[in-house]
């Protein structure tokens, strides 16, 4: 499974929590573009990191295609958070990850 149910805060640290899921590994940001779903009921942000796997910083909660051109210049990897907007409970369970990923399509250099 790609994505844990999880959070990242606002240093880029993993954080358990119940409303979103995060990428399990950081990705490449070579080529790096995000399609979202047109119907998506989740927000999406990405946040980078450089070398070492400092954090650098995130993007707003997006809900449009990410194009790669707000990258930031020294970022070599990324991970994405993806929130629901209408989830039932509030809560992510195990059944529903798949359902919220398959809303946010990620695609880098391979």
């Amino acid at each position: 499974e790609a994505y844990t149910i999880a959070a990242l805060d606002d240093s880029g640290e993993q954080v358990d929590g119940d409303t979103s899921i995060v990428t399990r590994n950081a990705f490449t940001v070579d080529g790096l573009k995000v399609e979202i779903a047109d119907d998506a009921t989740v927000t999406y942000t990405l946040y980078f990191y450089g070398e070492d796997d400092t954090f650098i910083s995130k993007t707003d909660a997006l809900t449009e295609d990410f194009d790669g051109s707000a990258i930031p210049e020294n970022a070599e990897t990324a991970k994405i958070v993806i929130t629901p907007t209408a989830d039932e409970d509030g809560k992510v369970t195990l059944t529903e990850v798949f359902g919220y990923a398959g809303q946010v399509t990620v695609t880098v250099n391979r």
